[in-house]
C-alpha cells in the first residue's frame, strides 16, 4: 500500500513508519521537520504544516490509506496554537482526503 503518516516524526508515528515499512510497504512521512531515521528507512519524507491546506491535499494525493498523528502536545502552550493545529489542521486532513477523486481510507489515531 502507498501510505502517508502525518506527525510521522513523533513517538507514535516513528513506531509506525518504522512497522509500516518493515511491512513492505510504501511510506511517506509528512512532518514540519526532517528526520534522519526516515533517511536511514529510506522512507519518502514531506518537510510541511498540516495547517497548510495545499501541501496536505498535495501529500495526500495517490495515498491508499492516511494515519493522521500529526498534533500539538503538551500543557502548555497558546490557545490559537492548539486549536490551529489540532482542529483546523485536522480538518484540512480530513478535507484533502474528500477532495480526491478515490478516497484514502482514513485511520485517525489521535
Amino acid at each position: 500500500m502507498n501510505v502517508l503518516v502525518t506527525g510521522g516524526g513523533g513517538f507514535i508515528g516513528m513506531a509506525l513508519i518504522k512497522r509500516l515499512n518493515a511491512e513492505g510497504h510504501r511510506v511517506t512521512s509528512f512532518s514540519r521537520r526532517e528526520y534522519p531515521l526516515h533517511w536511514a528507512l529510506g522512507i519518502k519524507s514531506i518537510q510541511a504544516d498540516i495547517r497548510n491546506q495545499e501541501a496536505i491535499e498535495e501529500a495526500c494525493k495517490g495515498r491508499d490509506i492516511v494515519f493522521h498523528l500529526a498534533a500539538k502536545v503538551g500543557i502548555w502552550g497558546k490557545y490559537d496554537d492548539y486549536y490551529s493545529t489540532n482542529v483546523t489542521g485536522t480538518a484540512n486532513v480530513i478535507r484533502a482526503c474528500k477532495n480526491l477523486s478515490q478516497y484514502p481510507r482514513i485511520l485517525y489515531l489521535y
